[in-house]
């Protein structure tokens, strides 16, 4: 039978346990207690393995974009396999102190315990946004998975280096304008292999006063020295009078045949469209000439566009590679003492065009109704205002 002291020193030491501790008089409830105590640490040690088979799950760890610099925003990249039903998030920020970096992972929303998720694994592919890093040098970036009963387990570690400044920069033309839309350009350095390639030039969404120079990089393909690369492309007719911003983006690639990839902004800088012509002078600045059109929201002033000459306005409405009307203002004073307008057009818009002689003021107006081709005009008794 169990001394009086014997079983003090037991009751004390379960308690100790954190075990619930049986009232004097139950005989055989330490031994429960500690046949349960033995059976909770054998379940937590297969729980603890289960999660380390499967945080062992993956299979590149990155930080991108490649070759990035100081200020630049960062996306940390985990590929692998996963229980089905617990696929990893992202639940808490990273933790940035100094040159290590922290981002804590969890197996769902729900944090389900590692017994819950299914056995069969998926590919997965995970992304975290790392928030611009100021200085540049060499990080260490650890991912812990917290679902674990014990520590947290580590998922991956990597590091990169970060250099002062993007490697990269992007330009335009000067003087650009309605009738000139310029050309972009991007440059710089990049690793030996995988220099980035011209895929085209887009407009941001309608009132977002944005331009994007797009390219691609096969991240497999690169090597380890860096060399020099520059990319050319012409930008888009813009609108007059806005200051616009460039965006070179640059969509990595895993491989060869990835059709995705993850796009980075790598560069950027601040444009204006000079306003447009369309008011031009013929004959020596002395002959004004102007043409509006209707559409179904607003009349429009067309524009100036090139090829126009001392004495002949080529016009466009929407683009400058579509001539919608000639306007022409010919000296004829030798001939019948008449300064001559002729002017073709080929729309069924409704326009009206003007001719001001800015010497005397006076004016002559020539309307299109619409609907219908336009008509020609030959008008040779236009100005009766020569010298």
């Amino acid at each position: 039978m169990m001394s009086k002291s014997s079983q003090d020193r037991s009751l004390n030491g379960s308690r100790r346990a954190g075990w619930y501790a049986p009232r004097e008089g139950r005989s055989g409830r330490p031994a429960l207690a500690a046949r349960l105590t033995t059976a909770a640490l054998f379940v937590a040690a297969l729980l603890f393995a289960g999660a380390s088979s499967w945080a062992d799950e993956v299979d590149s760890a990155l930080v991108l974009p490649t070759s990035a610099g100081a200020g630049e925003t960062l996306t940390l990249v985990l590929e692998g396999t996963w229980p089905s039903a617990c696929p990893p998030v992202f639940r808490r920020d990273v933790v940035v102190d100094g040159f290590d970096i922290e981002v804590q992972v969890s197996a769902s929303p729900q944090n389900p315990p590692p017994n819950a998720c299914a056995t069969v694994l998926t590919p997965y592919r995970a992304t975290y946004e790392i928030p611009a890093l100021d200085d540049p040098g060499f990080y260490d970036v650890e991912v812990l998975w917290i679902d674990t009963p014990f520590l947290p387990t580590m998922l991956a570690h990597v590091s990169f280096e970060l250099g002062e400044e993007s490697p990269v920069q992007v330009d335009v033309t000067a003087n650009i304008g309605e009738s000139n839309p310029g050309t972009a350009f991007a440059y710089g350095t990049w690793p030996t292999g995988c220099t980035p390639e011209l895929v085209g030039v887009e407009e941001g969404p309608l009132g977002s006063k944005e331009v994007y120079l797009i390219a691609e990089s096969v991240r497999s393909q690169c090597g380890g020295e860096d060399e020099l690369f520059g990319l050319v492309a012409d930008l888009p007719l813009l609108s007059s009078g806005i200051m616009y911003e460039i965006f070179f983006v640059v969509r990595e690639l895993e491989g060869p045949a990835d059709e995705s990839g993850d796009d980075f902004v790598r560069a950027s800088d601040w444009f204006d469209v000079a306003g447009a012509v369309t008011k031009p002078r013929l004959q020596g600045q002395r002959f004004e000439v102007e043409l509006t059109y209707n559409t179904d929201i607003l009349p429009q002033s067309a524009r100036l566009a090139p090829g126009s000459t001392a004495d002949t306005a080529l016009f466009f409405f929407f683009d400058p590679d579509n001539i919608e009307a000639q306007v022409k203002v010919l000296d004829g004073c030798a001939i019948n003492d008449r300064f001559w307008v002729f002017a073709a057009a080929s729309t069924d818009l409704a326009y009206t065009l003007s001719v001001r002689d800015t010497q005397t003021g006076e004016m002559r107006t020539y309307r299109n109704t619409g609907g219908n081709a336009a008509v020609a005009v030959n008008d040779t008794d236009a100005f009766d205002t020569c010298p």
